[in-house]
Formats: C-alpha cells, structure tokens, sequence
C-alpha cells in the first residue's frame, strides 16, 4: 500500500491517488452511457460543453 510510507505530500503518491479518482470517474461515464438510449445532439453538446469548461478551469 503506497500511502502507508510516504508522506501525503509525496508527487508519487498524489499521482497514483489522481490516477484512480479519474479511473473511478471513466467507469462511471461508460456505465451511464452503456446503460442509455442514444444520445441527442443537444445532449451530446451539453456534455462536451461541461467537458471543455472542466479542462479550462484546470
């Protein structure tokens, strides 16, 4: 287990724990899109509407 010898503040440490949140956040999309009907375009430019504005704050 990586957070039990290192500091909270260790990059390796950050990153492994940045690597599952956004494997946590991937699952989610595929399991919200493979449960759906197709999608409209109007929902399909929402969502990369809130795609684009969550790179830019980034």
């Amino acid at each position: 287990m990586l957070s039990r010898y290192r500091d909270l503040s260790d990059p390796e440490l950050i990153a492994a724990h940045t690597s599952v949140r956004e494997e946590i956040l991937v699952d989610a999309v595929v399991k919200a899109l493979t449960n759906t009907t197709p999608l409209s375009s109007a929902l399909l430019n929402r969502i990369m509407g809130l795609l684009a504005a969550s790179e830019e704050s980034a």
